[in-house]
């Protein structure tokens, strides 16, 4: 998904520019009033505008014999012969996820859930609501199976008497709970939390994704919503000393070590590597 993201930004990009060199090109192509309107290069234009809505909603705003178009919040793309561009870059939740910058002469700005329409919105949702419910309720089975798989193979005793081993990889090994947690890019510098993720229920997992969110005020508090529903899963008050632990949906957060800010947020993906 993030590679057609970024090929469906390119096409946007490119589009923009050839509706501005349009725009150019009627103007020039009219001179003056006597001048007969330069049919064949309006439907050129037209068919454009036609192309681009299919990769976002937009809106069309003629002046003269130009047409000035906005897309998202109302972020013009081309404006007369000028034309902005999008960017796919990491996401500012979720770096492993890519988002949508606008950049223009004058603003740059995060539009990736401003878009009401076209190819782009649809890839945008799909990922966050089909796909990412694919790969954790997949996940999920995984964690379930890892752990009885586990259980069951140390029971078992070989021939000189010894009780066997796992049988796949401890999914609560060090170097895999510390890459479930993601910091935000707005979160105040320097950034610097450690965070782990262990399973500590399986049969109590969901297949949500997770925020945690520090709101102030200033940084004694934390609050986890679990993304699916809205709902606050627990909150609580933050304090300097680590390790600290909390529980909800079978998971344990650990956090180990850093300094959070009033405004801090971060995202917690216990499944998506998992299978």
């Amino acid at each position: 998904v993030n590679g057609k993201i970024e090929t469906t930004v390119d096409q946007i990009n490119a589009l923009a520019v050839s509706i501005a060199e349009m725009n150019e090109k009627i103007v020039t192509a009219r001179g003056s009033a006597s001048t007969a309107p330069p049919n064949d290069l309006y439907d050129k234009r037209d068919e454009l505008v036609r192309q681009l809505s299919e990769y976002v909603d937009v809106d069309v705003l003629k002046v003269d014999d130009t047409y000035n178009i906005s897309i998202g919040d109302g972020q013009p793309l081309v404006l007369k012969y000028d034309a902005a561009r999008l960017e796919a870059t990491p996401g500012l939740q979720d770096p492993f996820r890519m988002g949508v910058r606008y950049v223009s002469k004058t603003e740059t700005a995060e539009i990736t859930d401003a878009f009401n329409g076209g190819s782009l919105k649809g890839l945008i949702n799909f990922r966050n609501e089909a796909l990412s419910l694919a790969i954790n309720s997949l996940g999920r089975i995984a964690v379930a199976f890892t752990e009885e798989t586990n259980a069951t193979h140390k029971l078992g005793i070989d021939l000189e008497g010894r009780f066997g081993n796992d049988f796949f990889q401890d999914l609560n090994k060090p170097e895999l709970t510390r890459q479930r947690v993601f910091a935000f890019q707005t979160n105040s510098l320097p950034n610097d939390n450690l965070f782990t993720v262990n399973f500590a229920d399986s049969s109590e997992l969901t297949t949500s994704d997770y925020i945690l969110n520090v709101p102030g005020p200033e940084n004694s508090r934390y609050e986890i919503i679990r993304k699916d529903d809205g709902e606050v899963v627990t909150a609580g008050a933050l304090t300097n000393d680590y390790p600290q632990s909390y529980f909800f949906d079978g998971l344990e957060l650990v956090l180990e070590a850093g300094t959070f800010s009033q405004g801090d947020s971060f995202t917690i993906s216990p499944l998506r590597n998992v299978a």
